[in-house]
């Protein structure tokens, strides 16, 4: 769903990958459009809409061994500018605004382990600005304050080589929980939740803040949500 809820895109994918497209429709399925081609380069698409609803998806392109150039797949057709990762695996969530949008990428400089980018993501700045926030982990264990200017993420206090292309093996990984300032860069570490008896560290699937952000919230990857007070 785009964020006003008025709209859904998805890859309509075939045997055919000359009938391959990216659509936007609306949310009851009719008033379907073919918005870009795909082809066979289905698996390096992904759904992601912009908070302004103009870009519908992302497509990664490798640009060399340790890079890949992202294309932004407007709505309307629009030709964005592309932003440059120095990374593969590029995995990515748009701040509250839209300006700016975090990504993780790994490469032989990370021992193949995914590591958090800030960069520009709207008008003449796309692409511009990139900042590495030296922090291992994947934005979907993010959440942005709604100001845009601060970030909550859980990262795994070890990840072993290669866990950016393996998933998996960081599954039962326990977490810390930071505070990162994205405009400078400096973090502090808020939390590493145990359980009552101060034992048993927690792996966390999703974070989520409170509307007034008193409360950080946070779903287990084995099932559960608890809460960390923030004020």
């Amino acid at each position: 769903f785009a964020s006003a809820g008025n709209e859904i895109a998805y890859k309509f994918v075939t045997a055919n990958p000359d009938d391959n497209w990216l659509v936007v429709a609306s949310p009851d399925g009719s008033n379907s459009i073919a918005v870009e081609h795909l082809g066979d380069q289905t698996a390096n698409v992904v759904v992601n809409w912009s908070p302004a609803g103009n870009v519908a998806g992302l497509y990664r392109k490798s640009s060399g061994l340790d890079s890949q150039e992202i294309f932004l797949l407007g709505k309307s057709g629009e030709n964005f500018k592309s932003i440059s990762a120095p990374g593969r695996g590029f995995e990515a969530q748009w701040s509250p605004g839209g300006k700016q949008m975090l990504y993780s990428v790994y490469s032989t400089n990370t021992g193949y382990r995914p590591e958090l980018h800030i960069v520009s993501a709207q008008g003449d700045d796309i692409g511009r600005f990139d900042k590495s926030l030296n922090l291992r982990t994947w934005p979907e264990k993010c959440v942005f304050a709604g100001d845009g200017l601060n970030l909550y993420c859980a990262a795994p206090l070890y990840l072993e080589q290669g866990s950016g292309i393996y998933k998996e093996v960081a599954a039962d990984a326990p977490d810390t929980i930071y505070k990162i300032n994205v405009k400078t860069g400096y973090k502090e570490r808020i939390a590493r939740p145990v359980n009552e008896s101060g034992f048993g560290f927690f792996t966390v699937s999703k974070l989520m803040l409170a509307s007034d952000e008193s409360y950080l919230y946070f779903s287990e990857a084995g099932g559960g949500v608890n809460k960390i007070r923030l004020k």
